[in-house]
């Protein structure tokens, strides 16, 4: 999981670089990708299909 996080962090440094799903700017949608990764109201929980 640390190159997971690793690599949201670095999306959210550099505006040039979209993460979409569903046409939805997912760097837009949080606060903090990498931070808000593993929370209950995370981008995991809101937008995965399959838990793990």
């Amino acid at each position: 999981m640390n190159v997971l996080d690793s690599f949201l962090f670095m999306v959210e440094q550099h505006e040039d670089i979209c993460l979409l799903y569903d046409n939805i700017n997912l760097n837009e949608e949080s606060d903090g990708l990498s931070g808000e990764l593993y929370t209950e109201d995370g981008w995991i929980e809101k937008y995965s299909s399959q838990r793990k």
